[in-house]
């Protein structure tokens, strides 16, 4: 209001001035007439009016002249005021206030037309025409978030009022609402445009008591408006790599209202000048700011950087954007340190030759991890001299970064230091570390060794275990290198066996089968390790072993007149002839009487389970019946899981078998299964349990068999027993004796009674057509063997246990009677 009053003094003042001037210049002689509306438009009010202003050039100076104001509002009623004046030059204004002048007020929105009249010096009816217009708003446009200024009058005093403000038939947040006219009948009310409202045109509407006879109503256009943001902020002046840089900044409309509201795009450029990425700033409630972060990556150029806003690159959602101005900061970036808090090492004690591990993590100085990269590790020996290098760089798979390096065989023993020295570690993008050295000590020492064997007297025909357990100095496995056992008597060199590494043990084996012209007494057997490295160590440990004198094969008397004479006699001489009978009538028989146990020979499409205790002769048995097999031009084969080929032969040969002729012609097949079982390098079969591959294998023998069927012996199943899961054991032998049956074969399955549980054994014996079980007791230097035949599908067998002996040279020798009388036999203890 303040407003239009000072603008309408300026105009006359500048009206009067130019009378003033015109009045110097001479007379002219017809007078001319303008109309000055201020303000063209004006709201519904009295105040502060319109002033008309009527400028008259060539006038009459001192003649008096006389006009009439004619206002004609949007009703159409006119409204009339008169003035005068005398003219004090050419050029003179005269004006009238609407409507204070008029006697009326501004009650209606629309067009008011003016018309003004000379009365004299002449008569002119209208020497000047004009309009102006009334609304209920301070103005037709505005932006959103500005004010609009809403003023009406001609309602009954202090009656309400309602106001609406609406586009396309929806109305604004909070309307229609009731405004309530003050004392004359007037109102003023604002409405603050929303930023979300739609742009366009908007109706203002007004209703009350009386109705008016032009309703009040008009249309404004609502734009968007634009956000001013006046500085972005980052969060730190300088900064190193892998930090986080912040950007804050606030916004505020044009109107001065803040925004909380949408996003904005920061540009951020790099040193390069060329690298840069966009970040979306969003705002903060907690900060009431906008805010955005960026982590600044390891590989990110260093030096200076800026972040801008573009113009225009700011939109609060609802289509205001902004700014109209570019806002730009700048930050330092520098490299990041990398730190290492330890150096870790795989072993603390180890041996020449030993591979030492180095590990370690690295991180930032604001901690995020480091994944790239590389360190020099310096490793010295124990004269702190002589040092070595290794790097190690990210090891995905481990999540760490590592190194190794293997102990040479000339390294000194004693303490060792590996270092990291400060700057060696360099992340790939010149980020170093670490800034003070990281020290790990460990030790160069040597192997130690723990042999074994089983606690038991040994006699021919018997394998002998051997077992060590070699380990390094903090306590892992040996698992690689050279280790023999060296088998001796108080006189003689006996033997030296080959230790091989068997994983699933995880200690070295060995065997030694005890022959026949062995010496008995105390054996030393001692165990020797050594590696390429000149790392060595060893144990000794004992055995002992019973082997009797060999005696020339008792000659088989037949059971004649002699005997039953003798028999007589000695029976009707009383008790001491008993007792000299009983002594000499135990004999030996060969291995025929195993055929008479069983009721004759092995019929075609047999399977005969064998399960012993351990020392039994299990193994002999099965080799008796390849060799029986063999000498009756059968072919045969052997499934061996409990010993070498060459220990299998060698214990044949102790026996008077030689098979060298059998496996040279074919005859004979030995599948090593042992040797992979042991974990010995380049074993023929690389899977012992893998019995697919088995099965092709004895395929193969069963089609190569000439003359067929024949003879497989599996020995032993116990290790299979414990290398694989029961069931799927189970299931190969059921397969493997249904392969040798439709071949019209034998098949000959071994065990350890005592390591096969009892629901396998009773699988086995119902799948088998004949069980025969072996027992050995012993009693100071006397061992009783025994031989029973549990059943034999199809046979009348022996009932009862037979006795009987593994002898060098003869093999197994069974005990019977020369006179086959109770009263005559023998009295053995088995205790």
């Amino acid at each position: 209001m303040r407003t239009s009053r000072k603008r309408l003094q300026l105009l006359l003042l500048f009206v009067a001035g130019s009378l003033v001037v015109l009045g110097l210049a001479p007379q002219a002689h017809a007078a001319s007439y303008a109309l000055t509306i201020i303000p063209a438009r004006t709201q519904e009010s009295n105040t502060p009016g319109v002033v008309l202003a009527l400028n008259v050039t060539g006038a009459t100076v001192g003649t008096t002249y006389k006009f009439t104001w004619t206002v004609t509002d949007p009703s159409g009623a006119a409204r009339s005021a008169a003035n005068q004046t005398v003219a004090p030059s050419t050029s003179f204004v005269i004006s009238a206030a609407y409507p204070s002048r008029f006697g009326t007020s501004i009650n209606y929105v629309g067009n008011y037309t003016i018309n003004v009249q000379q009365n004299n010096p002449n008569p002119i009816a209208s020497v000047a025409t004009g309009k102006f217009q009334v609304g209920l708003t301070d103005s037709l446009s505005y932006e959103r978030t500005f004010s609009v200024s809403i003023k009406a009058r001609g309602y009954n005093n202090n009656s309400p009022v309602t106001v609406n403000i609406s586009h396309a038939g929806t109305s604004a947040p909070g309307y229609p609402t009731m405004v309530t006219a003050d004392g004359t009948g007037s109102l003023a009310t604002t409405w603050v445009i929303p930023a979300n409202v739609s742009t366009g045109l908007w109706t203002v509407s007004l209703t009350g008591n009386p109705t008016k006879v032009i309703p009040d109503s008009q249309t404004i256009t609502v734009y968007p408006t634009n956000a001013t943001i006046a500085t972005l902020l980052v969060g730190q002046q300088v900064l190193t790599r892998t930090q986080i840089q912040s950007f804050t900044f606030a916004a505020n409309y044009l109107s001065g209202s803040t925004v909380q509201t949408g996003s904005a795009q920061i540009n951020v450029t790099e040193s390069d000048g060329t690298t840069s990425f966009l970040l979306s700033a969003n705002y903060n409630s907690t900060l009431a700011a906008y805010h955005a972060t960026y982590l600044v990556l390891p590989s990110d150029e260093t030096g200076p950087w800026t972040a801008t806003i573009g113009l225009s690159e700011f939109d609060d959602r609802y289509g205001n954007g902004g700014p109209l101005a570019r806002v730009t900061n700048s930050f330092t970036v520098n490299p990041a340190n990398a730190t290492i808090a330890q150096l870790n090492i795989g072993q603390a004690v180890l041996i020449r030759g030993q591979t030492q591990t180095f590990s370690f993590t690295a991180k930032y100085n604001n901690g995020p991890s480091v994944q790239t990269g590389s360190a020099r590790v310096r490793i010295t020996e124990t004269d702190g001299t002589t040092s070595f290098y290794t790097t190690a760089t990210y090891n995905s798979t481990l999540g760490v970064f590592y190194t190794t390096y293997r102990i040479p065989s000339d390294g000194e023993t004693g303490a060792w230091v590996a270092t990291l020295d400060p700057g060696t570690f360099n992340d790939g993008y010149g980020n170093l570390g670490p800034s003070t050295s990281v020290v790990r000590a460990f030790t160069i020492a040597s192997l130690s060794v723990s042999a074994s064997i089983a606690s038991q007297t040994y006699t021919p025909g018997q394998v002998i275990p051997i077992y060590a357990r070699v380990t390094y100095p903090d306590g892992s496995l040996f698992t690689t290198g050279n280790v023999t056992a060296a088998i001796s008597s108080s006189t003689v060199q006996i033997a030296s066996v080959q230790l091989v590494y068997v994983p699933g043990q995880s200690q070295w084996v060995g065997t030694y089968t005890v022959a026949s012209n062995d010496p008995s007494g105390v054996w030393l057997v001692t165990v020797q390790v050594s590696d390429s490295f000149a790392n060595t160590g060893q144990e000794t440990i004992s055995a002992i072993v019973n082997v009797p004198p060999q005696t020339p094969p008792p000659v088989q008397q037949p059971l004649d007149l002699y005997y039953f004479i003798l028999t007589a006699v000695l029976i009707g001489s009383g008790g001491s002839g008993l007792m000299l009978l009983r002594r000499i009538n135990p004999t030996r028989g060969g291995f025929d009487e195993f055929f008479k146990l069983i009721g004759g020979e092995l019929s075609p499409g047999t399977t005969l389970l064998i399960l012993g205790d351990p020392g039994s002769g299990t193994s002999t048995l099965g080799q008796e019946l390849i060799q029986h097999q063999l000498a009756s031009g059968k072919p045969c084969g052997l499934l061996t899981y409990d010993a070498f080929p060459s220990e299998v032969t060698r214990a044949m040969r102790s026996f008077g078998w030689d098979p060298a002729e059998s496996i040279k012609n074919g005859t004979f097949k030995i599948l090593d299964c042992y040797s992979a079982l042991a974990g010995a390098e380049n074993a023929p079969i690389r899977d012992p349990v893998d019995f697919t591959e088995i099965s092709i294998q004895v395929s193969t023998m069963i089609e190569n068999a000439t003359p067929a069927p024949i003879t497989l012996v599996v020995d032993s199943i116990t290790p299979v027993f414990n290398s694989a899961p029961a069931r799927t054991v189970v299931n190969f032998l059921r397969v493997l004796s249904a392969k040798i049956k439709n071949n019209n074969g034998i098949l000959i399955l071994t065990g350890a009674r005592g390591s096969i549980p009892e629901e396998v054994k009773s699988n086995l014996e119902g799948t088998a057509d004949g069980v025969i079980e072996l027992s050995v007791t012993r009693s100071g230097q006397s061992v009783i063997r025994t031989l029973t035949v549990k059943r034999l599908a199809g046979r009348r067998v022996s009932p009862g246990p037979a006795e009987f002996d593994i002898v060098a040279e003869r093999g197994m020798l069974f005990r019977k009677l020369r006179i086959p009388l109770a009263i005559i036999s023998p009295k053995r203890s088995t205790k």
